[in-house]
């Protein structure tokens, strides 16, 4: 919140000064740069894989948060999706705008590798889990792809937003079917229409 704070009162910063007053902000917090991995790992609650590319580099690992965050936030709230959160449209459109907004703000690289890792830390135990998986990647890649062909120095957020729901409308991202156990494409009359694939 913070660096949003600091975003808006200097609108006219570079990314490169953004990501030094982070790097500030995570040096106040703890000493020592393993201290800090530490840190970041318990406010996200990383698995060892997502762990282990946040260590990488900390400064993205911060990002990818603010990010999951904002897209979590939008999709529950302001996508006007309102079924599946867990399989359905809300599901989906949560996972390609956090793709689209770590491929805009960091890059492709990022977002493919933070979003895999995300995927081998939640190890599937059904045939269900494996299906929802598969749909996390598809949409995943979609997200990248907005990504890319919307940047941020040219695409505001909310025209990304728009973009991710043109994306649902015109059947671009895939959803689970109503037994949760194959795909189909977001707009079909046989998607996901409850809250949560068990």
């Amino acid at each position: 919140s913070k660096v949003e704070i600091w975003k808006q009162a200097n609108p006219t910063a570079t990314e490169e000064k953004a990501n030094k007053y982070f790097g500030s902000l995570i040096a106040e917090k703890a000493s020592g740069r393993l201290s800090a991995q530490w840190s970041i790992g318990q406010w996200t609650d990383l698995g060892p894989y997502q762990g282990a590319v946040c260590n990488s580099n900390l400064i993205n690992c911060g990002k990818t948060k603010v990010y999951k965050d904002q897209a979590e936030s939008w999709a529950l709230n302001r996508s006007g999706f309102s079924n599946g959160y867990n399989g359905g449209k809300i599901d989906a459109a949560r996972h390609t705008y956090w793709n689209a907004l770590m491929t805009r703000g960091i890059n492709r690289t990022w977002a493919q590798d933070f979003s895999y890792a995300h995927e081998q830390d939640n190890v599937p135990s059904n045939d269900i889990g494996w299906n929802l998986r598969n749909m996390d990647l598809y949409n995943n890649d979609q997200g990248q792809n907005i990504g890319v062909i919307y940047p941020y120095t040219s695409y505001s957020d909310a025209q990304v937003e728009s973009k991710v729901r043109d994306y649902m409308v015109y059947a671009k991202l895939r959803v689970a079917n109503t037994t949760c156990l194959t795909l189909v494409v977001s707009n079909s009359s046989a998607a996901f229409t409850g809250w949560t694939c068990q």
